[in-house]
């Protein structure tokens, strides 16, 4: 059948998009890879298996270049805003200065995983099933790193963060003002 996308990331029509979901609770499966990098998919499934650590206890150099370079890239062309991603950004650092004060990584924990949830509101609030599916690139990367990040504060504080930090400044490169 005949398909002419209206936006340039429109790969699908919408009969085929609702094919293509998977879960039938509204989520794609992140296995989909719709509209994405096939690389995005295997950062997530290398950084669910490896941390953000080498076996030198360093943080991997590439999370702070070319996977966050790649992220923020998947990030911009999901229609994810600057805004939304600066929002989950400053939630992260309000965390770590209440953690300086306290040294308590345990009350913390429970905010960290707050993230994840507040992806989902982003994600309900999109006008449309198609904006939906995009949008499931922040999803996955948000719940992927709050889990991680929960782990230990050493991965909060020197792995998460400085990552995050990274996807942010290489997203105005691929969605400028």
């Amino acid at each position: 059948k005949s398909f002419t996308p209206k936006e340039d990331w429109q790969k699908t029509c919408f009969e085929c998009f609702q094919k293509t979901r998977a879960g039938g609770r509204g989520r794609p499966a992140s296995n989909v890879g719709e509209g994405r990098e096939p690389k995005f998919n295997v950062y997530l499934k290398q950084l669910k298996e490896s941390g953000y650590f080498d076996p030198a206890g360093n943080l991997r150099p590439e999370l702070r270049v070319q996977d966050a370079d790649m992220v923020a890239y998947v990030l911009a062309q999901a229609g994810v805003t600057s805004g939304q991603l600066r929002r989950f950004f400053t939630m992260a650092r309000s965390l770590e200065q209440r953690l300086g004060g306290s040294r308590d990584f345990a009350s913390i924990v429970p905010d960290i995983a707050s993230l994840q949830p507040f992806v989902a509101v982003i994600i309900g609030r999109a006008q449309n099933e198609t904006q939906r599916m995009q949008l499931a690139a922040l999803r996955d990367f948000i719940d992927v790193n709050a889990e991680l990040a929960r782990q230990s504060e050493k991965a909060f504080r020197k792995g998460f963060l400085p990552h995050f930090e990274s996807v942010i400044a290489y997203f105005p490169l691929y969605k400028p003002k």
